[in-house]
């Protein structure tokens, strides 16, 4: 069975789910992949220590996954081949430019294999219950938050601790590494709960978006809250089905709000809220307009702080890669240049553009494509995924290092990747209340 056909050969391996048919062998399956799902979502917390490498997610990761993708290996040919380039094309910078070391490049791919065995827990999920995988996969990842904000809700109004590997952060984090991994895997869910609040109605999507930029606010993660005023932008105004109808309205809308927001960033300046006692004035502008500025000149701060040293950390990046030639420096090789020449910062603080720098312009190009592609399809969810990983570089900025182990933002990545319908528009508030997990049933 070839590459080609491997879409198409899950239904053979992994049969559809209809009803009570399916096998006992699959609900085995499908409750297998659910379990190792919420283990890495809970990766930092439980750990024994937040620094330790070794997780549990980890270990059911080296031991359990491999079995899933040796069985099912069809389904996950492109997956492969595309790792496999990944590994080579970074061997090959690793040896033309010294910028990263052999144990470098084996430690992130180690971390990029831990997110392919995340995939491929979803991807199973979405062969075995293909026709229901956009309702049920958002009732299981709605459901993980709810508990989520739950956990963080008690941590902030007891100022307590429930993880032992968390205890040493002075905010709520839930089971996450800090309260900026902690606000980068929420963000994620914001789109859904726009969206289905906008077609169902349903108060509560509305209410736990509201929690969430709550949040933001009080744990002062000042990139969220703009991630989330360009969310409400985008998906409020953008994507209304009358305008999805007729390219050339949708067009003259994108160019209408594309003109606001350059006047935005030009003119206007306001001070982002924030709910830190004692926190200094923040402003748009020098988080975001004078930033820019600075990566367009490619002229560092040399300042200690939070924006400068980001900022610096991603001049620095963006000034190895022209020294490649946009080839880029290879896998882990951000964290050996930010070493040497940056004190204050181990990462760029922005996995988007740090993926660039190492990866080369080759990835530039394919995100482009993918974009270019969802835009001109103008389908709601085409328009829906365009919307989201337009918007994904801006709001996982928030995070550092820690985010190649933030396993529910990639979780929430990745069924929006595989999204093969618009849940919120093929299900009626009813329907979405009563729809069952056919797998389980």
């Amino acid at each position: 069975m070839t590459s080609a056909n491997s879409e198409n050969s899950s239904i053979s391996l992994l049969p559809v789910s209809s009803g009570n048919n399916t096998g006992g062998g699959h609900k085995v399956l499908f409750g297998i992949c659910t379990i190792i799902l919420i283990i890495a979502f809970m990766n930092t917390g439980l750990r024994s220590d937040m620094h330790a490498s070794v997780s549990l997610f980890r270990l059911l990761a080296l031991l359990f996954v491999p079995f899933l993708l040796l069985r099912y290996i069809t389904l996950f040919t492109k997956e492969i081949l595309l790792l496999t380039g990944i590994l080579c094309l970074s061997l090959l910078q690793c040896a033309i430019f010294s910028f990263t070391t052999f144990t470098a490049v084996v430690t992130y791919f180690i971390h990029l294999l831990c997110i392919f065995a995340l995939y491929i827990c979803i991807k199973i999920r979405f062969s075995l219950d293909r026709e229901n995988f956009a309702v049920n996969m958002f009732r299981f990842l709605d459901k993980f938050t709810v508990f989520t904000i739950a956990i963080t809700l008690v941590e902030y109004i007891f100022s307590i601790s429930i993880f032992p590997a968390t205890q040493v952060r002075a905010c709520p984090t839930a089971f996450f590494w800090n309260e900026n991994e902690l606000g980068c895997a929420l963000m994620g869910m914001i789109p859904f709960y726009l969206m289905y609040w906008r077609s169902t109605g349903k108060y509560t999507y509305l209410l736990k978006s509201l929690i969430i930029l709550y949040f933001f606010y009080a744990f002062d993660c000042k990139i969220l809250i703009l991630s989330s005023m360009l969310a409400i932008l985008l998906f409020l105004v953008l994507l209304r089905e009358k305008i999805m109808k007729q390219h050339k309205k949708l067009a003259v809308c994108s160019l209408f709000i594309a003109g606001i927001g350059i006047l935005l960033f030009l003119y206007v300046d306001f001070t982002i809220p924030t709910g830190v006692a004692g926190e200094n004035k923040i402003t748009f502008g020098n988080v975001v307009r004078a930033p820019v500025l600075q990566l367009l000149r490619l002229e560092r701060y040399n300042m200690a702080g939070s924006i400068y040293d980001r900022t610096d950390a991603i001049i620095i990046g963006l000034q190895h890669l022209i020294k490649t030639g946009g080839i880029g420096i290879g896998l882990g090789g951000a964290y050996n240049i930010l070493d040497g020449e940056l004190e204050t910062a181990r990462s760029m603080h922005n996995i988007f553009v740090q993926t660039l720098v190492e990866l080369g312009v080759i990835f530039l190009v394919v995100y482009i494509l993918y974009l270019f592609r969802l835009y001109f399809n103008t389908s709601i969810l085409n328009w829906f995924k365009w919307c989201f990983f337009l918007l994904l570089p801006l709001s996982s900025s928030i995070s550092s290092g820690g985010i190649l182990s933030n396993y529910m933002f990639w979780g929430i990545v990745i069924y929006a990747f595989l999204l093969n319908k618009v849940p919120w528009e093929t299900h009626t508030p009813e329907t979405l209340e009563t729809a069952k997990e056919t797998v389980s049933a």
